[in-house]
């Protein structure tokens, strides 16, 4: 018997916030499973060029309205896929649905989440709404990514394709850029946690009693990371920039609570006893030590979102492939 000959194209997948990757698929018997998967890959490519196109502005481009109009522009170029895959005639019913729920899975992130985040995209404060944003597109899109692979694994089994990673260069920054996005989101999450248990810490800060006060330092010191909770974050390849920046905050949380912040505990006993002694002294350190507090956390927030900056300015690929 003599055995079919095997023929090679290229299939795109997602990456990131909408992560779209790509394999090499070699096909085997079946022109029309070959035809049909090529067709699907073609919708994918566009998307692909689309994500690769807002991933790359989003990173390295301050401009608010062209950012806006790329994001807009991916929303489009995932409801035309979307329209075009409808229409076709499915040689397999099951991969057709499977690029479908795809593909309007994504479109649903384009469209509220990365719109909600983009639209605070230069603001400074984190919002615990912010953070489950982050979560959820998170769980979402490798949910999204784990039901497609699984998917076209499914169609290539049934019609003799194989699949393979593709090297391609746009794949092998699509891969990068993934790799870059992963830890830095893990990192900016980790920092944001503590950002927010800080701001806790400080909202209401003149109302509190003594009780209130020590509550709130030991909640604050609860969310502090010990150091092989930060260990994991380590660094990206050899940067380690962010890890360092990370370490450095939790640490001057630490120090403040534990000892730079002792003058409020002891403005607060104050206020609960109504002792008087050295009381001139204790409300200078009281100033001193808000004061010392509140230019670190300026000067602190300003090098994180630098460093920020420059991490993802070093590490995505600038180049489209």
């Amino acid at each position: 018997m003599k055995l079919p000959t095997k023929s090679i194209f290229k299939l795109s997948y997602l990456f990131v916030l909408l992560v779209f990757m790509a394999n090499e698929v070699r096909a085997q018997n079946s022109n029309d499973a070959k035809s049909y998967l090529t067709f699907i890959d073609g919708q994918n490519e566009k998307v692909v060029t689309s994500v690769w196109d807002y991933m790359r502005l989003y990173t390295f481009s301050k401009d608010d309205i062209a950012i806006k109009g790329k994001r807009k522009k991916l929303e489009n170029t995932i409801r035309n896929s979307i329209t075009k895959v409808k229409k076709v005639n499915a040689f397999d019913s099951d991969l057709k649905l499977a690029m479908i729920n795809y593909l309007e899975g994504n479109q649903a992130i384009v469209k509220e989440d990365l719109l909600a985040l983009l639209k605070n995209k230069d603001v400074s404060k984190v919002t615990t709404n912010q953070l489950q944003i982050i979560q959820n597109i998170r769980k979402a899109v490798y949910k999204l990514r784990a039901d497609y692979n699984d998917a076209v694994a499914v169609y290539g089994n049934k019609h003799d394709l194989i699949i393979k990673e593709n090297t391609s260069e746009l794949a092998l920054n699509m891969k990068q850029t993934i790799m870059v996005y992963d830890y830095y989101n893990e990192l900016q999450l980790a920092f944001s946690s503590l950002q927010q248990a800080e701001r806790n810490f400080w909202q209401g800060l003149n109302e509190k009693d003594i009780t209130s006060y020590r509550n709130d330092v030991e909640a604050l010191k609860s969310k502090l990371y010990d150091t092989t909770q930060l260990d994991r974050f380590n660094s990206y390849s050899t940067d380690d920039s962010l890890y360092k920046a990370l370490f450095k905050y939790n640490e001057k949380l630490n120090t403040q609570v534990t000892v730079d912040l002792k003058p409020i505990e002891v403005i607060k006993e104050v206020a609960q006893t109504g002792s008087r002694e050295n009381i001139m002294a204790k409300t200078d350190a009281y100033n001193t030590a808000i004061h010392e507090a509140n230019v670190w956390r300026e000067t602190f927030y300003k090098e994180w979102r630098e460093i920020s900056a420059n991490f993802l300015q070093t590490h995505v690929p600038h180049r489209a492939g």
